[in-house]
């Protein structure tokens, strides 16, 4: 109960978000509207939306792989992370994406520590090669960002995670987690290459936002102004705060783009925003094609044989 009610607490905080970006005259469907006049412009968008859902899952597949050789085959974990990207269509993506992909190991026979530890691993690399990107391409963009306020927030949450770990390393589980973890980044491979996946797929999103501004953002915008703005909305976008950044990552583009004189920000993240919604959403097709569990007896016959 406690669970729901915060995720309906965060879904009404994005409500709040875009409702006010609608009110101000910030948020428009215009651009939305506007690319699908273009078609090499949105089918090049879905295209790249569809690599980087494969990117992030190919990501996975390695590092469970090297963790477990006997783990399932890409398809299928390609399979489970589209499926979770469906569910985060409605709850804080990350949170749905790994909850589905939490489950689709264990029901493969991979051990909890594996899985937990994998999960941990992919998204440690997938979030480092998104900073590491946005120091790269917006160094002045993240500094401006960078106000005690937040330093102080953001250090305040990693003392936090860093105390607790601590705390807990002794308890069974965490270090079974944590030595699943060392035996994965044993290999330098491992995370180099799993690094490199997120930041290609890191990449790919910043083209996305090139390809939209080009097509239906205003002439006095400039390549350079949006691969340098775009990486910090995009690490906005990757908090699990909201449904795949719904409000906080549109109130981020709106203000990052504003500082250059891009006006409508939010609404050029929208038709970004828009078009990996629709991708994510064919999940569900994935979903209704999942066949369902088998059920065995206690001696291994079908349930329907049972006694």
């Amino acid at each position: 109960m406690n669970a729901t009610v915060k995720q309906l607490g965060k879904l009404a905080i994005a409500v709040a978000l875009v409702g006010f970006l609608i009110a101000s005259d910030r948020l428009s469907l215009a651009p939305v509207r506007a690319i699908l006049g273009e078609p090499v412009a949105w089918i090049a968008i879905v295209v790249l939306q569809l690599a980087i859902l494969v990117l992030g899952a190919v990501r996975w597949w390695w590092i469970v792989h090297r963790m477990d050789a006997a783990a399932p085959r890409a398809r299928e974990l390609v399979r489970a992370t589209w499926i979770g990207l469906f569910f985060g269509c409605v709850a804080p993506s990350v949170i749905a994406t790994d909850v589905v992909r939490f489950r689709a190991l264990r029901e493969a026979g991979v051990s909890r520590e594996t899985t937990v530890a994998s999960l941990v691993l992919d998204r440690a690399c997938g979030v480092l090669a998104l900073c590491v990107l946005a120091l790269v391409l917006a160094a002045p963009s993240v500094i401006e960002l960078a106000s005690p306020v937040r330093v102080a927030v953001i250090a305040s949450v990693v003392a936090v995670v860093a105390c607790a770990g601590f705390v807990l390393r002794r308890r069974r589980p965490v270090a079974a987690i944590a030595q699943a973890l060392r035996t994965a980044v044993a290999s330098p491979s491992t995370s180099i290459v799993a690094f490199g996946l997120g930041l290609v797929a890191h990449a790919l999103k910043v083209v996305v936002m090139v390809i939209v501004v080009r097509a239906v953002g205003p002439a006095t915008a400039s390549v350079g102004d949006v691969i340098a703005l775009s990486p910090p909305g995009l690490l906005v976008e990757a908090l699990p705060l909201a449904p795949g950044g719904l409000g906080t990552a549109h109130l981020a583009f709106e203000h990052l783009y504003g500082s250059r004189a891009i006006a409508g920000g939010a609404a050029l993240f929208n038709v970004y925003f828009v078009s990996r919604l629709a991708v994510n959403l064919l999940g569900g097709l994935a979903w209704l094609r999942t066949p369902a569990p088998q059920v065995s007896c206690n001696d291994g016959t079908r349930a329907a044989s049972c006694r």
